[in-house]
């Protein structure tokens, strides 16, 4: 079908979230749970070769107990990764804004005159799966693997991560986008690739649509 603008008008203020990823290491209470019953079961099975035998008929017990418990607690965890999205270890506080003339990000501002190219990776969306379905990892997407790219005159590039969600996708800048194309600065599959337009027909009404 023919390409139709996005819902948001050229004219409104339209951002995407930029995401900055901490330097900090997390590891989530689950895996930390899921350690703890491992180290104890390791503990039992060691102790179990030095105490008497009324000792080793409690610790063998205690440990038969702890194997169903840590198989339930692992069948369970699997079970929620379902559901579960990936960690978010950054900041989402700073907007991504493409604007005809420029583009901001956070307090930074890089003025089109001044930029040779743009390369765009918008193939994440939030929720998306991404894992087979019994991986030991969160099932879904946090959706904050996509990029833009930015070649500047100087020889300077900068890069910067951003959220995608359903709602909110690098397309709504399509009449942003389209312009950078016209000046020369994304490339075509690029623009079609964030506009998500395919299939020969779609692609050749895109082009007499706006003459390009």
């Amino acid at each position: 079908k023919p390409y139709r603008f996005s819902k948001f008008e050229c004219v409104m203020v339209k951002s995407l979230k930029i995401y900055t990823e901490s330097n900090n290491f997390k590891i989530g209470i689950e895996y930390l749970i899921l350690y703890a019953l491992f180290i104890s079961l390791i503990s039992i099975y060691t102790s179990n070769n030095y105490y008497y035998n009324n000792l080793n008929e409690t610790l063998t017990t205690l440990g038969i107990l702890l194997v169903l418990i840590t198989f339930v607690y692992f069948v369970i965890l699997i079970f929620a990764n379902l559901f579960r999205y990936e960690k978010v270890n950054g900041d989402l506080s700073d907007d991504l804004i493409f604007d005809t003339h420029k583009i901001t990000a956070g307090d930074a501002t890089y003025y089109l005159l001044d930029i040779e190219g743009v390369i765009i990776e918008n193939s994440d969306i939030k929720g998306s799966v991404i894992n087979s379905t019994f991986a030991f990892r969160p099932h879904r997407s946090n959706g904050l693997k996509n990029y833009v790219e930015l070649y500047l005159k100087d020889g300077t590039n900068i890069k910067y991560n951003f959220l995608q969600s359903d709602s909110d996708k690098i397309k709504i800048f399509d009449c942003e986008l389209i312009t950078y194309y016209k000046e020369r600065k994304i490339g075509w599959q690029n623009l079609l690739n964030c506009l998500e337009i395919d299939g020969y027909d779609n692609i050749q009404e895109f082009k007499r649509t706006f003459r390009l």
